[in-house]
């Protein structure tokens, strides 16, 4: 069989698009779905490739006095606290006749189920069977499905893979920083995990979904068509995009951490001028570092943003998990305002017809379907960096496949993991013809992308300066 354009096997001669106007009777769409990159049960590609990385999955907030039924890459579980303050993660149905150990009391060391109340700790080993002809024998002999768990900046994670495979928890920069609050959240999403992974990879939607209705998201500062790339990393990869807001260049670099991770930097935002210590004075040509027309809530750095994982709960339903990355002493306020800004249409938590008017990205998203063929796809160059995380993606699934270390757990770090996600902005000539606009753009996304990923542009103090 002919290879499909992402490398998934099959033939893409079965999804014809129209070549005429009013050819809607010629056009096929293809209904197969790559079960390779979207089936996460266990067993499959996906699902034993994801199962190799710790994946956050719930809120510590919602562990209270009660068990949390949970769906993790198409398992259900149940997470609670032990009465001495340890999270267990345990296989939902009691190993005795299956009840759920939702409706099961919390005890010192586990969870009592409800039924016949068999005591399990939060490893899975059994505490005690009631009843039983000789007491300790089963305990000997089995234990109830469990997986390690952590607590982490108010987020539960968990390594649902081979116990004898886990890999470190690992510790990524953005998640060490000591002048930011970092604050959980959870966006459930209903439709595969993939088509909802992709989307930060996606830079040019900022230009459209997030700026031409009513609503501009990120202020009126996108309309222009970015100049994008994408790179392999150590880590996965980054895609940068280059756009001039008013008199500067404007370089965002969004990164993607394999298996399902990524960092999201923080947007630029109108004001009077950028700082005068803006290290983008050691990529361009600004004169000294100049005060510009606009200020940030950062200089160009790494800086606050969102960092970001896409939870598969199943093949049809997936979450958004991660932080709001905000700096510590952020007037409550404007932190709110902040919040609620990232926030706005990524659920379905609106009327209808408002969704219609000011969407989000959970409307593009989800209107795809709930798992469907990418077989109809037709990738141009701005889509750069989802065709190469598919690529990736089937790189790392077949690795597992072939008893190898995938990439993004084969980094070799004491401690804090350095990240790639990046702003970097530069002053703009006055507007060129629109050859040499693109020619700049070009320029200045060279240069930035080959500082970052030499690791080369500094980390600057993460604060808020004010404007002068």
């Amino acid at each position: 069989m002919d290879p499909t354009e992402d490398g998934a096997e099959g033939r893409r001669d079965v999804a014809r698009p129209a070549i005429r106007p009013f050819g809607g009777y010629d056009a096929k769409r293809s209904e197969r779905i790559d079960v390779e990159l979207t089936h996460v049960d266990k067993g499959s590609p996906a699902g034993e490739y994801l199962r190799r990385f710790w994946q956050p999955f719930a809120l510590t907030r919602d562990v209270g006095d009660l068990p949390l039924a949970v769906k993790l890459l198409g398992e259900e579980l149940v997470l609670f606290r032990s009465k001495d303050g340890t999270l267990g993660l345990l296989h939902k149905h009691c190993s005795h006749r299956g009840a759920s150990l939702e409706f099961g009391l919390i005890g010192e060391h586990g969870i009592r189920c409800g039924y016949h109340g068999w005591y399990f700790a939060t490893d899975g080993s059994i505490l005690d069977v009631p009843a039983e002809a000789k007491p300790g024998s089963l305990a000997k002999r089995m234990c109830h499905g469990a997986y390690p768990v952590r607590a982490f900046k108010g987020i539960v994670f968990a390594y649902l893979g081979p116990i004898d495979a886990m890999p470190a928890f690992p510790i990524y920069d953005f998640m060490d920083a000591a002048d930011e609050d970092c604050i959980p959240y959870c966006w459930p999403i209903d439709c595969n995990w993939l088509q909802v992974r992709e989307n930060s990879q996606d830079p040019i939607h900022l230009t459209f979904l997030h700026s031409m209705f009513a609503i501009k998201q990120f202020g009126d500062l996108t309309p222009d068509i970015p100049y994008i790339r994408a790179y392999e990393t150590p880590l996965g990869q980054i895609t940068t995009s280059v756009r001039r807001v008013g008199d500067l260049y404007y370089c965002r670099v969004n990164e993607m951490m394999m298996a399902n991770a990524s960092r999201v930097p923080d947007a630029l935002r109108e004001g009077k001028a950028i700082p005068d210590n803006n290290e983008a004075d050691a990529l361009g040509n600004n004169g000294g570092g100049a005060p510009l027309k606009y200020k940030r809530l950062l200089p160009s750095s790494h800086g606050f943003g969102l960092s970001l994982w896409v939870i598969p709960n199943d093949n049809e339903n997936s979450m958004f998990f991660g932080w709001h990355h905000v700096p510590s002493d952020e007037p409550e306020a404007v932190r709110l305002k902040r919040v609620q800004q990232v926030a706005h249409g990524q659920m379905r938590d609106r009327p209808y017809a408002e969704r219609q008017r000011n969407p989000g990205d959970y409307d593009v998203i989800t209107s795809q379907g709930k798992n469907v063929s990418r077989d109809n796809d037709r990738l141009t160059p701005a889509d750069a960096g989802i065709a190469l995380y598919r690529r990736q993606l089937r790189d790392g699934i077949r690795a597992v496949q072939a008893g190898k270390t995938p990439k993004g757990l084969d980094i070799k770090h004491d401690g804090v993991i350095p990240t790639y996600a990046y702003v970097l902005v530069r002053e703009a000539p006055p507007l060129g013809t629109p050859e040499e606009e693109w020619e700049r753009k070009q320029a200045f996304e060279k240069e930035a992308a080959a500082e970052v990923l030499a690791l080369r542009v500094p980390h600057t103090p993460r604060r808020l300066v004010a404007a002068e």
